[in-house]
């Protein structure tokens, strides 16, 4: 879990985890992390609490859907993963955010990488959605 740092823009948003008869909510921080800042790579959504490692440990990946429904964003992996503390498959991972939901464009379909790290996890994204977000914070960051 690293925090706050330069090229990481806090976003005010809820994540839930979701199987099909239950919604845990977990208490994250979540950024998006714009592409040569700290060390990113690309430009990416952190999502950092250490719950989420219960789902998804370090060093872990997976691919899934991305749908954007309202003022949130689903996350659907491939493949089914158990949350080890409380025993639910997860079956989504929500992430409400209506800056988020906005800037990504509503009901916008599309495929991420998920992948875990130290706590927490991060998600990339393709291409259409990369440069939406790039070209939008990337100007609000450097203003």
């Amino acid at each position: 879990m690293t925090g706050p740092g330069p090229g990481k823009i806090p976003l005010d948003a809820k994540v839930y985890l979701t199987s099909t008869f239950r919604r845990l909510r977990i208490n994250c921080e979540v950024y998006l992390h714009l592409k040569g800042y700290s060390h990113a790579r690309v430009t990416h959504l952190d999502i950092e609490c250490p719950e989420v490692n219960n789902v998804f440990p370090p060093g872990t990946n997976a691919y899934g859907f991305l749908k954007v429904k309202g003022n949130y964003i689903e996350i659907i992996p491939f493949k089914r993963l158990i949350e080890r503390e409380n025993g639910i498959i997860v079956r989504k991972l929500i992430v409400e955010s209506v800056e988020l939901a906005e800037k990504i464009g509503y009901n916008t379909k599309s495929v991420v990488y998920i992948g875990g790290k130290v706590g927490g996890i991060f998600i990339g994204f393709k291409k259409e959605i990369l440069e939406k977000l790039q070209d939008f914070y990337s100007r609000t960051y450097e203003s």
